[in-house]
């Protein structure tokens, strides 16, 4: 069992360098063993570190904002998020379950409070309020153990160096949140290539050169982006930069911490060097179980989830591996949910929910009769 001090396990490494499979894998592990344990995905939704697609208003402009809908007033209070000082709103909660219940000019209204497009000052701050806040949650519960990936550097890099800041900005920034989080006594796992070209060609072949094209479209307006190489060739140069950022920083963390090489891609071994530096045993669920298989419809959204022996196809055409939990529950190779598997012939996925519609806490998916 892991080492009872520690309710923080930290994984950070590039894209593609197994944050959230191997995540997924220490969780099961600790759930197996009888302990309480809570990963949060890095696009979980809302997250307790992070923000994507998430508002944040003052006091002072929540007011303001709530007195033009008078109407709508109980269903806003019943949407906030209340920090110490601020309060947030899941854009997509309100956008996906709400519009028909709201005024569309209220989801227009909170849009202009998008904490993606605050400026570096205003985000620094907003961004250690909601980190204290989740340390004072989790320090509720002291038989919980909870796992972030890409939270504590990769959020912040990208977040950063689209900025175009100096590295000793981002380091300030840092170390302010390791003074936050020290309470509860984290260990840090960081998965890496020898060469950093590697990573970027393996980001490329699983996920397909386009992508490196789709988010410099995404970001090519940051000021990061400006004088340097345009298209997929100004996306590896951030990822380049990514790199040399997170290996300083790596160093100068002050909590237990392991470096992972995975350039081999020795799986087995990486896992065994994960779990024995967490004081994990290695478990797993024995016994046989047996997949329903079948093409799985949720009519209301429209999307279609494959149920195979051993895996599924997710409604965007991925393949994803099926770990079983229990007779029938499973967990989902590198996504924090969980399928539970019902009769006659349902599916509810449970856990945390992500950016993808279909991840959302309690959906249902029925089995098409043929």
């Amino acid at each position: 069992m892991i080492n009872k001090s520690s309710q923080l396990i930290l994984l950070e490494g590039l894209p593609g360098t197994g944050k959230s499979t191997n995540s997924r894998i220490i969780m099961s592990n600790i759930e197996q063993s009888g302990q309480k344990v809570k990963w949060t995905h890095e696009v979980a939704r809302p997250h307790p570190t992070l923000f994507f697609n998430e508002a944040n208003l003052t006091q002072k402009e929540f007011d303001t904002f709530i007195n033009q809908f008078p109407e709508h007033k109980e269903i806003i209070n019943s949407l906030k998020i209340e920090l110490d000082s601020t309060i947030s709103f899941d854009l997509l909660e309100i956008e996906w379950n709400y519009m028909d219940r709201l005024d569309d000019v209220i989801l227009k209204v909170l849009k202009q409070y998008d904490v993606w497009d605050f400026p570096l000052e205003k985000y620094i701050n907003v961004a250690l309020e909601k980190w204290k806040c989740f340390v004072e949650d989790v320090k509720k519960d002291d038989d919980l153990v909870v796992i972030l990936d890409s939270s504590l550097f990769q959020f912040q890099i990208y977040t950063f160096l689209g900025k175009n800041v100096s590295y000793p900005v981002i380091e300030s920034f840092i170390n302010q949140l390791f003074e936050t989080i020290s309470e509860l006594d984290p260990s840090i796992i960081y998965l890496y290539r020898k060469d950093v070209e590697d990573t970027i060609s393996y980001i490329e072949k699983t996920r397909g050169k386009e992508f490196s094209e789709q988010i410099w479209n995404r970001d090519k307006h940051l000021p990061y982006y400006q004088n340097r190489p345009t298209g997929a060739d100004g996306y590896r140069s951030f990822l380049r930069d990514y790199h040399l950022t997170v290996e300083k920083l790596f160093e100068v963390t002050p909590f237990k911490k392991l470096r992972v090489e995975i350039s081999d891609g020795n799986w087995n071994l990486y896992v065994s060097e994960m779990l024995s530096f967490l004081e994990i045993e290695k478990r797993s669920y024995d016994q046989p179980v047996t997949f329903p298989i079948g093409i799985y419809i949720n009519e209301q959204l429209g999307l279609n989830l494959e149920v195979h022996e051993g895996y599924i196809i997710d409604p965007s055409g991925n393949k994803k591996h099926l770990i079983p939990r229990n007779e029938n529950e499973f967990y989902v190779e590198d996504l924090p949910i969980i399928l539970r598997f019902e009769k006659p012939d349902k599916v509810v996925v449970i856990g945390e929910q992500l950016i993808d519609r279909w991840t959302a806490n309690r959906t249902i998916f029925v089995r098409r009769i043929i």
